[in-house]
């Protein structure tokens, strides 16, 4: 049987948002990462190519691999069309934003197409944790010998065994490679290299020339929200804002930034009804992560305070040492999160 290669991909970063006129019950920044393992995509990073190439020792046989197949959206013509006419104030589209439901419905997955690609992954001795046709994701886990044979794949790891990659291109049959978009899991070389500079907390930055929070509300025309009466239109009475990260947080720094530019400050206390909860999603803090992950978890959190900064923050911190994490903000989390 012919097989359907993945070709190599630096991570992906998808970042779906309800519209802030809605401000919708849960506005979720997700992440998407496969490298080297995944779709096509840009160029490894210098850092990435140099991380692969301490790659020299073999992945122990007995490692639980935490894995996940994406399934591709149908009818992107389709989606691209109703995106630009959502974007186009002369459509009778125009701002008519999909619920999640409706968004799945109509460009989701099929079951039949989760069933499928489920179906084959027990056959090839895997154990499947989930499936579900809103998020795309058959979430599946097995040893490497396992996923060498089913994927046609390589692994190697560092010496010490804390970082692993397949070597090579994953591959899948016809039939299941028509409905999957990629692999994941199949490395733990997540990272993230955002445009930015660190600065030293609380000390004075020049932010005439940046590009901020004001900045935002002109490109996105917030400010007639924001500025509502009697309501500011800002987040507030909603669900909450699910914003998902590999890394931890360096608090001075979110502190600084939210007094720099006005916001509400965030309440650590992790009491019900504050602003800002945190979950460890995988049970462990990975702590902060270098190599520009805990600059991305900062930026992230920053502008998504700064878009709807009367909403409550939900943190998810997975640790991609040994765990894929999916996006939500599912109630159980939620109820999770305020007894953390």
């Amino acid at each position: 049987m012919g097989m359907i290669s993945l070709r190599p991909n630096t991570r992906r970063r998808l970042v779906g948002c309800a519209a802030i006129a809605m401000v919708c019950a849960a506005a979720i920044a997700a992440f998407a990462m496969a490298a080297p393992g995944g779709t096509t995509g840009p160029t490894a990073s210098d850092d990435q190519v140099e991380a692969l190439a301490q790659l020299t020792a073999p992945l122990a046989a007995g490692k639980q691999l935490k894995m996940a197949a994406i399934l591709k959206l149908h009818d992107r013509l389709e989606l691209d069309r109703l995106i630009g006419e959502q974007q186009d104030p002369s459509s009778q589209n125009y701002h008519d934003w999909l619920t999640a439901e409706e968004f799945t419905r109509r460009f989701g997955p099929s079951s039949s197409d989760i069933e499928h690609v489920a179906n084959w992954l027990r056959g090839k001795g895997f154990v499947i944790a989930s499936a579900s046709a809103e998020t795309r994701m058959v979430v599946f886990q097995g040893v490497p010998d396992t996923a060498a044979r089913a994927f046609a794949v390589r692994f190697a790891a560092t010496p010490d065994g804390r970082t692993f990659a397949n070597v090579n291109e994953p591959s899948l049959p016809p039939d299941i490679g028509a409905v999957v978009e990629e692999i994941r899991g199949l490395d733990n070389m997540l990272s993230a290299f955002p445009t930015g500079r660190m600065t030293t907390p609380n000390a004075k930055i020049d932010v005439s020339t940046a590009f901020g929070p004001q900045d935002l509300y002109t490109f996105y025309d917030e400010t007639p929200l924001l500025d509502n009466v009697p309501t500011p239109i800002d987040g507030r009475n909603t669900d909450c804002m699910a914003v998902i990260e590999d890394s931890n947080f360096d608090k001075a720094s979110a502190n600084a930034f939210n007094s720099q530019f006005g916001l509400p400050a965030f309440d650590y206390s992790l009491t019900p009804g504050t602003n800002f909860h945190y979950v460890f999603a995988d049970l462990t803090d990975p702590g902060i992560v270098s190599g520009g992950d805990e600059l991305e978890a900062l930026l992230d959190l920053e502008y998504s305070h700064a878009i709807a900064p009367g909403a409550t923050i939900v943190n998810y911190i997975g640790d991609d040492s040994n765990s894929n994490t999916g996006p939500g903000c599912p109630s159980r989390l939620r109820k999770k999160a305020d007894s953390v």
